[in-house]
Order: structure tokens, then C-alpha cells, then sequence
């Protein structure tokens, strides 16, 4: 889902159920939302200035990386460890 800016240039980008699949495995991330605010020049969002009264800190992470790093055996995790782990957590606890 894509969300337009009328009076800022920006656009707010929001992924929900990711599922990823190869031929040997499938994950999926319920009741996880990736978004992703685009803007010419930064400024006050009003989604960000919502994500700060509710606490809701933002991830950096990449969604291909997400899924390589969860259906690749052969792929180096490290880098990523530490966020698939905290993702596992809040999407299945």
C-alpha cells in the first residue's frame, strides 16, 4: 500500500504479511509492518510524528535481505542476526 503526500513531497510505503519462498524452505513474518517513508527533504512527518507518541522505534532493514538471510543457508547472517531475531520475537510472541 502506497500513501501520497497532498501538501508535503512524500510517500509512505507499508508492507504487511510478508512470506518468503524457495524451493526448500518458506518463512513468513505475521502481524509485522514494514513502512517506509520517502521524502524529498526531511521533515515533520506527521507518520513520524505519530511513531513517536506511540514508542514504535524504526528498523533499518532491507525486505530482500530479510528473506535471503532467512531461506539462504550458504549466506553470511551476522550482519543481520541481531534485527531477524528481534523480528522473530515480535512477530510470534
Amino acid at each position: 500500500m502506497t500513501l501520497v503526500g497532498k501538501l508535503s513531497k512524500e510517500r509512505l510505503t507499508i508492507d504487511i504479511n510478508l512470506n518468503y519462498k524457495n524451493c526448500d524452505k518458506a518463512i513468513s513474518f505475521p502481524n509485522l509492518v514494514i513502512a517506509e517513508l520517502k521524502q524529498e527533504k526531511k521533515n515533520h512527518s506527521y507518520f513520524t510524528k505519530i511513531m513517536k507518541e506511540k514508542h514504535i522505534r524504526d528498523i533499518a532493514i532491507s525486505k530482500y535481505c530479510l528473506g535471503i538471510a532467512n531461506l539462504q543457508d550458504d549466506v553470511k547472517k551476522n550482519n543481520f542476526k541481531q534485527k531477524i531475531n528481534l523480528l522473530k520475537k515480535l512477530c510470534y510472541e
